[in-house]
Parts: structure tokens; sequence; C-alpha cells
């Protein structure tokens, strides 16, 4: 099997979904999300308590009325994320549907947004962390491993298992990222991308001529 592995924030989509909803919440009073500013800081910085983060980012699911929240993700999705969809990654996930390569996107997003998100961009298959649910309605943990830093490989391996796979039997892989954060999944592709990349990231993919898409 040869598997294209996408990361969604500033890969497939020109933003951060969970920076965006955040101030999407705050500004239309739902939600006091201001507090969004620290985390990023400490996400760029490599220094995010991702603990903490899946906190702050799943207070309002599970404060707010289940249908309300959904109803404002749909005109989020539909308002703020369409437009950033990337052209240019949408490219690349249709040269790896023509060769055949199965399409996973791969992200530390909650799944409430991350899904949809992907599904926008043209891939069914997803790994997320998970937001916890209980019928309908959000408790504000997660539920099971943590899709974050080596949390992924962990995650795509669980997927791979669940489909009785393991390495062995992907033939070529390929994984796409802006982000330092996923060097331990980018180091154990066989073709890491690396997309508009943040400084440490960039260091990186020059040092060991990784390809590069701006």
């Amino acid at each position: 099997m040869r598997l294209a592995l996408f990361d969604i924030d500033d890969t497939l989509i020109r933003g951060d979904c969970e920076v965006l909803w955040s101030r999407y919440l705050t500004r239309e009073g739902l939600y006091d999300m201001s507090g969004i500013d620290r985390f990023c800081a400490d996400y760029h910085a490599g220094t995010l308590d991702y603990d903490a983060f899946t906190r702050f980012q799943l207070a309002p699911l599970a404060a707010l009325d289940a249908e309300v929240v959904r109803e404002h993700r749909q005109r989020f999705l539909d308002d703020e994320i369409a437009p950033l969809v990337c052209e240019l990654l949408q490219e690349r996930v249709a040269d790896h549907r023509e060769r055949g390569d199965v399409l996973v996107a791969i992200s530390a997003a909650h799944d409430f947004l991350a899904k949809p998100i992907s599904r926008m961009a043209g891939i069914e298959t997803g790994l997320y962390t998970l937001a916890e649910r209980n019928g309908r309605s959000f408790t504000g943990r997660t539920s099971g491993r943590q899709c974050f830093r080596e949390g992924k490989i962990g995650c795509l391996e669980d997927w791979l298992t669940e489909n009785d796979l393991d390495w062995n039997d992907l033939e070529d892989t390929w994984f796409y990222s802006d982000s330092h954060n996923d060097l331990p999944l980018l180091r154990k592709v066989v073709h890491p991308v690396v997309v508009r990349p943040d400084d440490a990231l960039r260091k990186v993919a020059e040092r060991d001529a990784w390809e590069l898409i701006e």
C-alpha cells in the first residue's frame, strides 16, 4: 500500500482551525476563548502543554448546547474555512488519488473540527484527537490517544493494526506538514514534504534536502 498523509492546519488549509474557531466563538459572544494567543505562542515554541490546550479547546463544546454549537460549526466552516482550503495542496491530493495512493488526514486538532475540514479538502479517512462524547453532547475531555507529536505515529500504527497492516506493508509513504511538532512522523516516512514551514522545520528540511512547498 502507498500512503499519503496530510496535516490539516497551515497545510491543507491556510490557517489553524482551532485558533480560528476560538476567535469565532469569542467574536460571536458564545464563549470567551481570548486565551488562545498564549497557547499559540507555546505551540510555536515547542512548549505546548497539550493536555491544558485540549481542555481549553473542548470546554465550549461541553458548555454550549450541542445543537447550537453544531449550527455555528457549519457557519464557521462555510464562511471562514472553505476560502482557506489550499489549492496547491488540493492538487497534491488529486495527484495521489490518481496514482491510487491511500489518503489520510492526520491532525492534532479535535475531530469536531478536523473531520469535516479534511472532507472539505477531499480526504475521507482521518486520524485526530477525539473529543469524548456522551450521546450527542461533549464531556470536555479527550478520548483515546492524543494525535500530537509522537502520538501521531501511535495513532497511525493503531489505524494500521485495525486494518490488519503494519509498516512493512507500506510500499511508499508521504507526509505533508508545516510544523516542527510533526518531526517525529516526518522522519518516519519515506517522503517528508514541508509546506510553508515554521523556522525550526525549515532548518531541518534544508539540512536534510526534504521537498519544500512554499
